[in-house]
């Protein structure tokens, strides 16, 4: 099944979305780990790692949501403007 034009931009605004949203998640969270893995000794390390673990699967769960939610509720009007300007862009318009 091919996508249309229109599909493949939801798409693609979507998984930009969700990578952009885990990201952000996970970069929130591991900073204090960070921090903390520098002072932490002997069992400490198991809860370390607990806590990275849960940092990393409630990223994911975010990025999830947020591709979701693109595909379930199309892409933002704040998206469709800024992919047209860009579409006129003299920058863009040789690509």
């Amino acid at each position: 099944m091919k996508l249309t034009t229109e599909d493949a931009a939801l798409h693609d605004a979507a998984v930009r979305a969700g990578i952009r949203t885990a990201a952000q998640a996970l970069g929130g969270a591991l900073a204090p780990l960070g921090v903390t893995a520098g002072v932490l000794t002997g069992g400490s390390w198991i809860a370390l790692g607990i806590a990275a673990g849960g940092s990393l699967i409630t990223s994911l769960i975010a990025g999830t949501a947020a591709y979701l939610n693109f595909i379930g509720n199309g892409l933002p009007e704040a998206y469709s403007v800024l992919a047209s300007e860009r579409a006129r862009s003299p920058k863009h318009a040789a690509e």
